[in-house]
């Protein structure tokens, strides 16, 4: 695997944790959406520039702490 890849997965796998169901998930989404600045339509990981897919890691966490480490 490559550092794409490799950070695709990690995005993957943190986002997922973050929702429980579908209402959750598209929630996130806009959200992420939003922050990165990109269209909901556009917000997918496998689209994303490596920057991005940084950017939207350390979202993610900070929606992860925010949800569940209060």
């Amino acid at each position: 695997m490559g550092i794409y890849a490799d950070k695709k997965s990690e995005a993957h796998t943190w986002f997922d944790k973050l929702w429980r169901n579908h209402v959750e998930r598209d929630y996130y989404y806009h959200r992420l959406s939003k922050d990165l600045g990109i269209d909901y339509e556009s917000c997918h990981f496998s689209t994303m520039s490596v920057e991005q897919i940084n950017q939207a890691l350390v979202l993610i966490k900070k929606y992860w702490f925010e949800k569940y480490d209060r």
